[in-house]
């Protein structure tokens, strides 16, 4: 009950100076940055999103681009292993 200890109150009722330990301060600072992070985030991704529909054209450039090159390097491993078992007959 009384934390502060003066006898005849609560410890809510105290006009002592409560002072916080590092760890608090600590974990505010954390908690604190945390939701500045998330906000800018978030503001990154509103302003990713707003602008990705003027890029649909170029993602879907790049995606037939990335299976293209897929498929010329599949296509040289599967020569490159007929070419490895000529050798070895």
């Amino acid at each position: 009950f009384n934390n502060c200890k003066n006898e005849g109150h609560f410890t809510k009722d105290c006009k002592k100076v409560k002072v916080k330990d590092y760890e608090y301060y600590k974990t505010k600072m954390l908690l604190a940055k945390k939701y500045k992070d998330k906000q800018v985030l978030l503001a990154e991704d509103q302003a990713w999103m707003g602008s990705s529909s003027d890029s649909d054209q170029e993602i879907n450039a790049n995606m037939v681009f990335m299976a293209q090159i897929e498929k010329v390097l599949s296509d040289s491993e599967a020569s490159s292993s007929s070419a490895n078992e000529n050798i070895s007959e």
